[in-house]
């Protein structure tokens, strides 16, 4: 769930591959369901205990619109790096061995929340709908999406780095 919520905030409009999923209401936050993701985090649902990275980044090489409102230098990089996320789950102490499963849901319910709440705070946020906007003015519709047509401005990378610490299989 942090996850859809963090690209919910980060790629507007949501690109129509990623919107395969109905509304899901968990945690009464009401965010459409991304399918594409959830198969993504296939391999860290095998071992929760690693981190998963999420990095948000615009990729300005095709549209000089983009580059200008970020004010990037031709000899700069077409791709920057906004926004790393990185969400881990550590238990306290060892494995436990029971879950109390409505106080788990209350904690986590506050702690999304609170997610949702600084996503719309950090820098990021007024960009993406800035960026939304000037491709929007450029001629870029949600139809281009599902079309092959032009990418979101901001993109997004999955990944799971090895924990500190940890040898590899």
């Amino acid at each position: 769930k942090a996850t859809e919520l963090v690209l919910h905030s980060r790629l507007q409009p949501l690109p129509a591959v990623l919107r395969r999923g109905g509304v899901n209401r968990w945690f009464n936050i009401a965010s459409a369901e991304l399918l594409t993701v959830h198969d993504e985090l296939e391999a860290w649902r095998q071992d929760i205990s690693q981190p998963l990275q999420i990095d948000i980044f615009v990729d300005a090489a095709e549209e000089p619109r983009i580059r200008a409102a970020l004010g990037l230098q031709p000899e700069e990089p077409t791709t920057v790096l906004l926004e790393r996320w990185r969400l881990r789950y550590e238990p306290l102490g060892g494995p436990p061995t029971s879950i109390s499963w409505p106080t788990f849901y209350k904690r986590f319910m506050v702690l999304l929340r609170s997610v949702l709440a600084q996503l719309r705070l950090l820098p990021t946020h007024r960009l993406a709908a800035n960026l939304s906007r000037l491709r929007r003015s450029s001629g870029s519709s949600a139809a281009d999406d599902s079309a092959g047509g032009p990418t979101a401005p901001l993109q997004y990378c999955i990944s799971l780095p090895r924990a500190p610490g940890r040898a590899a299989p």
